[in-house]
């Protein structure tokens, strides 16, 4: 559920309009159905919102996040959640030596 205080058109996002509504609906609903042990995350700088998707770093064991190369519109969201499927199934098939090379 959307905090109240970051609810669409209050807050940071009174001037975004219905695009930004949508996709953070989307995104409340979406970000659940990340596979286990890779979440996403939205971050807001300067009025641009990014995605990305946060992980254990299979060499250090801590946690990450990097971003997806997907812009916060409901396309990109629905990328991402793929992107995060194919993270989880390279954290446990790739060795840790090797993750960082197929990640990037």
């Amino acid at each position: 559920m959307v905090k109240k205080n970051n609810a669409p058109k209050s807050g940071v996002y009174r001037d975004f309009g219905d695009e930004i509504t949508h996709a953070l609906s989307l995104y409340e609903r979406k970000k659940k159905e990340c596979p286990k042990g890779v979440g996403l995350v939205k971050q807001m700088v300067s009025g641009k919102h990014y995605l990305l998707l946060r992980f254990t770093d299979p060499a250090t064991q801590k946690r990450v996040q990097k971003k997806c190369g997907e812009d916060f519109t409901e396309e990109g969201i629905i990328s991402a959640i793929a992107k995060a499927e194919k993270v989880a199934d390279a954290l446990k098939a790739i060795t840790p030596n090797e993750f960082w090379s197929w990640y990037n």
